[in-house]
């Protein structure tokens, strides 16, 4: 794939439905500060983006699959790469769950959950079996759907209160600090590129590429994060699931009488690439198990999965919950995962020099 669409790809592998309730849980913590926070959680992608920049300098046509069992060994790095590619079917079944039960909530409220989800499931193993060619081009198309989602609120500057993002660092430093922390968990999705970047046309652009993603990604965020509470006000934010959704309510369109629907209808493609982006990354790793299959044909086998691990999950509170353990478990594995190799490959460097 091109550099421009590598650096839509990285906006599209990260930014899902999660950012429609980003707001809830960081306001929270840091109040009128939570956009500051949302900027400091950019420090998580930053780093897995310079770790993977020292991979493609080292080993620019093999991912991160292939680099661990070289450095870690046949079964170490065999099973950290099980435990990698069950945090991306975690991930993609974790969207595909919260887009069930918002869909259902706003919009097709009278269609059972194994029908929204089994719809979805057959067009998200379709577009991974495709490849990450067709995938790209997907993230492009809807990088401009995504926008124009993101600044539709904007009447909501009129409507609001500049009162309810003053005075800054009200909140005191500690409590941005621990906000920003807790916002790392709305960038999962970034370690895709650890899989894709052999992908890439022009390695040598691999950072400036990945940057221009990334800080999409964190003005975007804190966009969402800055309008929300300036239109609610942080305590009003709390009190809601999807807070950046009652935003946009602020958007009257003459010949429309309801704007969320053609916001739903919008954001249900949102919700589809960056599931599929994640299964993508997920059969890639798994056919490195299974390589007489191809990446197309595990794609359908394996699209079982992920009709039947959202049903699991349940509600809104339940997936939460399940969410908010899950995620804090795997991030920490995968700086550690990341980190040990990167380590492995800067020690093992080092000898053959000497």
């Amino acid at each position: 794939m091109s550099n421009r669409d590598y650096t839509l790809t990285v906006f599209g592998i990260i930014v899902g439905i999660g950012v429609l309730s980003l707001p809830n849980e960081i306001a929270k913590i840091a109040y009128e500060d939570a956009w500051i926070s949302v900027i400091l959680g950019g420090i998580y992608p930053l780093y897995m983006v310079f770790i993977a920049k020292a991979m493609v300098k080292s080993f620019p046509e093999e991912n991160i699959i292939l680099i661990s069992k070289k450095y870690l060994g046949k079964y170490l790095g065999s099973l950290l790469n099980i435990i990698f590619f069950s945090y991306f079917i975690f991930t993609s079944s974790m969207v595909l769950s919260g887009y069930i039960n918002l869909i259902r909530t706003f919009a097709l409220g009278f269609l059972t959950p194994i029908k929204v989800i089994g719809i979805m499931a057959i067009m998200i193993a379709y577009a991974s079996s495709k490849g990450v060619k067709t995938l790209s081009k997907i993230n492009v198309y809807i990088f401009c759907v995504a926008l124009l989602i993101f600044m539709s609120p904007y009447p909501a500057l009129r409507q609001g209160s500049i009162k309810n993002v003053m005075p800054i660092f009200h909140s005191g430093v500690k409590n941005i600090l621990k906000g920003g922390l807790t916002t790392t968990f709305a960038y999962a999705g970034i370690e895709c590129i650890f899989i894709l970047y052999p992908s890439i046309e022009n390695k040598a652009k691999f950072l400036s590429a990945s940057l221009k993603g990334l800080l999409i990604v964190v003005l975007l965020y804190a966009w969402v994060v800055f309008i929300t509470i300036y239109y609610l006000g942080a305590d009003i934010i709390s009190k809601t699931y999807w807070s950046f959704l009652s935003v946009t309510e602020s958007v009257t369109i003459t010949i429309v009488n309801n704007f969320r629907y053609i916001f739903m209808f919008l954001w249900s493609l949102v919700a589809f690439k960056v599931v599929a982006n994640s299964y993508y990354t997920g059969m890639v790793i798994l056919n490195d198990f299974f390589k007489g299959w191809n990446v197309k044909r595990l794609s359908y086998m394996a699209a079982p999965i992920m009709v039947i691990l959202p049903l699991l999950y349940g509600n809104m509170v339940k997936r939460n919950y399940i969410l908010n353990k899950g995620i804090k478990i795997y991030l920490i594995f995968n700086i550690l995962y990341v980190t040990i190799i990167y380590l492995v490959m800067v020690i093992k460097k080092d000898e053959k020099s000497d």
